[in-house]
């Protein structure tokens, strides 16, 4: 688990990754580890933004004198290819169930890029993500369950989880984005806005524009609420260097606007070329903020995680000055908006009234089964108050 205690060790092994990444992009040799850094460090980083098997191919010369971080980074490299054969098998065999139900499907994300990198297991994919009308919803449940797949008991508002041993997850999205989300208005039409796709019967795909579009939406999404990591960026790079000269850019900064992101995006392109670039480009962004953004990057992972939100809030919360930011700060831990509460328990959108109790039971629950989870929070706390 990374340590959030040593920010700036947690900078430099950032800045390190990138560069490992940038090497093996364009097969180069790569750089020496500073001598303050551990391999450790690194390997622990890479698998935090889920880029391990990628790095492998740039740290394998330094870390052959080390058998036993080798052997699990190798272990780690192998299972993720595996993993991403069966996900291409997988893949084809919900789309073939799909289209012979006569059921309409969008594919997303993460396959899409899959494609783009310069070999399939560089871009891992924790999941295949696929979009159907919600209609739908009970059809495609009976599907998947025919094709040997068990759907998670979590409820997500928005999706179904999958899963088929030995690693492969299925989400089908009935909508893009988060219930709540004031984007998902956007892609209300989303099927105006996809094309047949005549290499997978039954499937639909988005325009190039409209595919970017998304992929910055996503983005957004994830870094405004949980972080987002280092494989976003790059994945900006890889689809801008395949697709740059045939984006209508007038269309896009449009559809950015609309969407409140395109600020996000152009700094999150220059950042993009700034790391993955080659030669490099400096990016147009003022020192202190890309420091933040470079900084908020490393610290969340591929997807964001519960340690960096928290880590976040904390730092903001203590910035602000008054006596009551400590109270403040778990107060709104225990007691989270009546929004996130709806989207995990669905029922109170119907049943309001029954929020006064749904508090009650996150407390006791907090209480009886996360003690771990309260005392790194309150280490982590005591921490940042130290910076």
């Amino acid at each position: 688990m990374i340590n959030y205690k040593n920010l700036e060790e947690l900078d430099a092994a950032g800045s390190y990754l990138v560069r490992l990444l940038f090497s093996v992009l364009h097969e180069k040799e790569a750089p020496v580890l500073p001598s303050e850094l551990k391999w450790e460090l690194i390997f622990d980083m890479a698998r935090m933004h889920s880029v391990e098997t990628m790095a492998f191919y740039g740290a394998e010369p330094f870390i052959k004198d080390n058998p036993e971080l080798y052997q699990k980074w190798k272990k780690s490299r192998d299972a993720n290819t595996a993993q991403s054969l069966i996900q291409i098998e997988a893949r084809k065999e919900v789309f073939q169930a799909l289209h012979t139900a006569g059921i309409r499907f969008l594919p997303l994300k993460g396959y899409e890029m899959k494609l783009l990198y310069p070999r399939l297991e560089f871009r891992q994919m924790a999941d295949i993500d696929i979009l159907i009308d919600p209609e739908n919803t009970s059809q495609v449940q009976t599907i998947m369950q025919s094709l040997g797949y068990l759907k998670k008991e979590e409820t997500f508002p928005h999706h179904d989880e999958y899963f088929k041993p030995p690693f492969v997850t299925v989400e089908i999205h009935r909508q893009l984005l988060l219930v709540g989300d004031d984007r998902q208005e956007y892609y209300d039409n989303i099927w105006d806005r996809s094309l047949p796709d005549e290499e997978n019967p039954g499937a639909y795909k988005l325009t190039p524009d409209d595919f970017y579009i998304y992929q910055i939406a996503h983005f957004a999404k994830h870094y405004n609420r949980m972080g987002s990591g280092i494989r976003s960026v790059m994945d900006i790079y890889i689809y801008l260097e395949k697709y740059r000269e045939i984006l209508n850019r007038e269309y896009i900064e449009k559809e950015l606007q609309k969407l409140d992101i395109y600020d996000f995006c152009v700094k999150m392109e220059s950042l993009s070329l700034y790391w993955f670039s080659d030669p490099l480009q400096k990016p147009d962004i003022a020192e202190n903020e890309l420091n933040e953004l470079e900084r908020n990057i490393f610290l969340s992972g591929v997807y964001g995680s519960n340690e960096f939100f928290r880590f976040k809030n904390m730092v903001s919360i203590q910035t602000e000055k008054g006596r009551w930011h400590n109270f403040r700060y778990f107060w709104k831990r225990i007691f989270v908006s009546r929004e996130e509460f709806k989207n995990f328990f669905p029922v109170l959108k119907k049943y309001p009234v029954l929020l006064p109790f749904f508090y009650l039971y996150r407390v006791f629950y907090v209480i009886r089964h996360r003690q771990d989870t309260i005392k790194r929070e309150i280490e982590l706390f005591r921490s940042t108050r130290k910076k």
